[in-house]
């Protein structure tokens, strides 16, 4: 099992002038310490490994901050950590995982998160992020604004 205590420690019920003093701090992620492909793998096996890593790794965040509430500014925040954290995991793992569907889902789950409450149609940040979400899981995303 992959350890995120890191996310699940993250609050983003901020308010803008918390959001401006975190924008100062570097944002880590213990949880990915010790997360790389293992020498013993072909080059394949490793690109293969790499991607299974990210795979499971983006299902866990996205099953913690599922359970989140996120004000703009604190979707906002959401965005900058899933920018850094993509960068880290192409760092640690490799440009294989680019292509990684839930780690592009995180993406999209931080850009619903981020836009105005009073925002309810969605489907062009959908569309331009080529994953598809049910009306529910729409609905659900929408529902964990405040």
């Amino acid at each position: 099992t992959l350890v995120l205590k890191d996310w699940e420690d993250f609050s983003f019920s901020i308010t803008p002038d918390e959001y401006d003093s975190l924008l100062l701090e570097p944002i880590q992620f213990p949880s990915l310490d010790g997360l790389n492909g293992s020498s013993l793998l072909s080059e394949s096996g490793k690109n293969h490994f790499a991607y299974l890593l990210c795979q499971l790794y983006c299902e866990g965040v996205y099953h913690v901050l599922i359970r989140k509430k996120y004000p703009e500014c604190g979707g906002l925040l959401l965005k900058r950590y899933i920018r850094v954290l993509n960068d880290l995991l192409i760092d640690l793992l490799g440009d294989d995982i680019i292509g990684c569907i839930e780690l592009k889902k995180l993406q999209l789950f931080s850009y619903i998160v981020s836009t105005p409450k009073d925002i309810l149609d969605i489907s062009s940040l959908c569309t331009n992020s080529a994953i598809e979400l049910s009306p529910e899981e729409q609905n659900t995303l929408l529902s964990l604004r405040i």
